[in-house]
């Protein structure tokens, strides 16, 4: 997001009238990619990438106390409150979920990579 915040003039997160050019910038990429197997980390929902070549949804998830505990230190109090809506908005979803809570990245990125290795 960096670079294309660099481009954009701003900062891509915090400037919503961005995510549409920055959302086709990134399915560019997916595109020129299509010959070889991508995994894509984000926040969007399979309606908000419709007609994307994607073969799987996963949802990495934790709990509300654990979301909470490692949002303190960067958000106040109604930002974490939105952030734990979306989190009840993406587990509504009914996606596969590799749950976070108490786990190191390195755990979590196992279970990933087992996920995409997996026959579908």
């Amino acid at each position: 997001m960096v670079p294309a915040s660099a481009l954009a003039g701003r900062d891509i997160k915090h400037s919503p009238a961005t995510w549409p050019a920055y959302r086709d910038l990134v399915r560019s990429v997916v595109n020129a990619l299509s010959a070889v197997p991508v995994v894509m980390l984000g926040v969007c929902t399979p309606d908000e990438l419709e007609g994307w070549p994607i073969d799987a949804w996963v949802l990495l998830d934790c709990s509300d106390e654990e979301r909470r505990s490692r949002l303190a230190s960067r958000m106040r109090a109604p930002e974490i409150e939105s952030a734990l809506a979306d989190a009840a908005l993406y587990r509504s979803l009914g996606l596969r979920v590799v749950d976070t809570t108490d786990r190191t990245p390195a755990s979590v990125g196992a279970d990933l990579a087992a996920l995409v290795r997996a026959p579908p």
